[in-house]
């Protein structure tokens, strides 16, 4: 499927607000997908909407906490009522604390898990309800090189991206008889906000990191394969992390 293929589909990507979600947006209406984004702020909103505006294709902002089953189920139901379908599901919201497992309380993880994991979870059960089996739709998800290998100091976070990796496994197989590509990328160091936001970077400086821009590519690239292919995941790190396993 080359980029005229995406032209006029319906994509949700969650967690748009900044860093990987808002590029891969702005990517995907570059490419004239139609695009329902879901942010926390009035700011992102406003800032998400600006960066849409130059595109052709139409937008769709919506104020949505993956944590909660019934805003996922009403941010469905909307794009449902808006286009009639979902043909393209980018899970990518997270959010990621630094803590032992030792010292991590059970408020903090099951707060990282309900968006994590347990978001990722619901936004793919409903959003199969309306996604067309035929004509080479997509699940992507957003996972991480924490998903492949521990990590200290991020044990719950390294948890939920696990599961995501297993959720996406075991959705390939149930869907392996239609057109439905499921998709993974694992990202090592992105030079986001959020990671920005730790308390302690342990790794070089963060202009060896990878740019926003790498993973979009990443995504592009597997949203534009043809529904005869799956490229289960991509995993995308900077030079500096190839050997930490």
């Amino acid at each position: 499927m080359s980029a005229d293929g995406l032209n006029g589909k319906i994509a949700l990507v969650t967690g748009a607000s900044r860093g990987i979600g808002k590029g891969i947006c702005l990517g995907l209406a570059e490419s004239g997908v139609n695009v329902v984004a879901t942010v926390r702020t009035e700011e992102a909103r406003q800032n998400l909407s600006s960066e849409l505006e130059p595109f052709e294709s139409k937008s769709l902002i919506v104020d949505c906490d993956v944590g909660s089953e019934e805003e996922i189920i009403a941010m469905v139901e909307r794009t449902r009522a808006e286009f009639g379908k979902i043909d393209i599901l980018v899970c990518n919201a997270g959010v990621l604390f630094q803590s032992t497992v030792a010292e991590t309380t059970t408020d903090d993880w099951d707060n990282l898990m309900n968006v994590n994991l347990r978001g990722a979870f619901i936004s793919i059960r409903e959003c199969l309800k309306i996604m067309p089996e035929r004509g080479g739709s997509k699940i992507l998800l957003v996972s991480s090189n924490s998903g492949k290998w521990g990590q200290v100091g991020v044990g719950a976070y390294c948890a939920s991206k696990f599961g995501l990796m297993g959720l996406a496994d075991s959705l390939s197989q149930e869907l392996k008889e239609t057109e439905i590509g499921v998709h993974v990328i694992c990202p090592g160091r992105v030079l986001t906000d959020m990671a920005m936001d730790l308390s302690e970077i342990p790794d070089p400086d963060p202009v060896e990191w990878l740019e926003v821009e790498d993973i979009v590519n990443s995504a592009m690239f597997l949203l534009n394969l043809p529904p005869r292919t799956i490229v289960s995941e991509i995993l995308i790190h900077p030079r500096f992390q190839i050997a930490k396993k």
